[in-house]
């Protein structure tokens, strides 16, 4: 494989940041829009880890705003894998998760006033009478910090403000939620695990040729520049008719193939973005090496690259 320094790729998508659609992501966004047309005040979006969670709420979110015409708040909360020790710093990262500047002064209850005041004041300049809170990791969650959530949902609702709570978390979300139905917590589970969506990763071409014809297609996803995804990193096999997603056989063929599917492993073979993606940007990449208006794909680039990206979420 050649140097990734000695051609200048001008696209943001070799920022390992960069999000990108999926259907998997779609399917998410779509129970959202669902549970919020049904004024339900939560759910849990669950999956393994490294499936892609996280890089899924960064594209989600525009897409949620955008979809209300801007005109719902969205806030995400980043819960740390300790438990938060009081409540007062609980309060303090929310306030500072959510983008307040003044997160760190006043004890628990100023902390809690202030939080309350700017969600209620986010909703009033937005003209809105809800606002989203998208939490990450939040199997890390305890019953105090359900029960600390539920005083500001109550607060916020005293205030005409409904408050979605989205759970995105891995598979113990569901062993959470089984466990406050069996002692009887159902303000808990009635107002944060009402509803539920299995997000998944990239299992079927139809999911490869999903994300290679947003890379060969989409104008949304064009640099400064004018160009796609794919045409940025390989211009002169694009200008001759060269597309990825024409690749997307075999290319799933080497995924599945090396995930070892049919070997004797249970249940469907699934690749997690945290697989996919970096395949995607290195084999861009590296042909930005090889391009011509003749570009052949090379299998043993795809056969390298799935092999130094494989991640077992199965």
């Amino acid at each position: 494989m050649g140097s990734s320094g000695t051609r200048c790729i001008v696209h943001p998508f070799q920022k390992p940041s960069y999000g990108m659609p999926t259907l998997p992501i779609e399917e998410a966004l779509n129970a959202i829009l669902t549970w919020m047309t049904l004024d339900q005040p939560g759910g849990v979006i669950y999956a393994p880890p490294r499936i892609g969670k996280t890089s899924a709420i960064r594209i989600i979110v525009p897409l949620l705003e955008r979809e209300y015409d801007h005109r719902v708040p969205v806030y995400t909360f980043q819960c740390p894998a300790e438990a938060f020790p009081t409540k007062n710093v609980f309060l303090q990262r929310f306030l500072t998760d959510i983008g307040h500047f003044l997160s760190t002064k006043g004890r628990a209850n100023i902390k809690e006033e202030r939080l309350i005041e700017f969600i209620a004041l986010a909703a009033q300049e937005h003209e809105a009478d809800r606002v989203v809170l998208i939490v990450d990791d939040a199997q890390w969650l305890t019953e105090r910090t359900y029960h600390w959530l539920m005083d500001i949902h109550n607060r916020l609702d005293r205030r005409a403000v409904q408050l979605t709570t989205l759970l995105f978390g891995q598979p113990e979300l569901l062993g959470a939620r089984a466990a406050y139905i069996e002692l009887k917590q159902y303000q808990i589970v009635g107002r944060f695990m009402q509803r539920i969506h299995a997000f998944r990763g990239i299992r079927d071409i139809q999911d490869v040729e999903a994300v290679f014809r947003v890379m060969d297609d989409s104008e949304e996803h064009a640099n400064v520049e004018g160009a796609t995804v794919t045409q940025a990193h390989v211009p002169a096999a694009y200008a001759a008719g060269w597309r990825l997603r024409t690749h997307a056989s075999r290319v799933w063929d080497r995924f599945r193939h090396y995930y070892g599917l049919g070997d004797g492993k249970r249940g469907r073979l699934q690749v997690g973005m945290g697989a996919f993606m970096p395949f995607c940007r290195e084999l861009l990449n590296q042909l930005s090496f090889l391009d011509t208006d003749d570009l052949q794909l090379p299998q043993d680039l795809v056969d390298a690259l799935v092999e130094a990206t494989y991640l077992d979420v199965n």
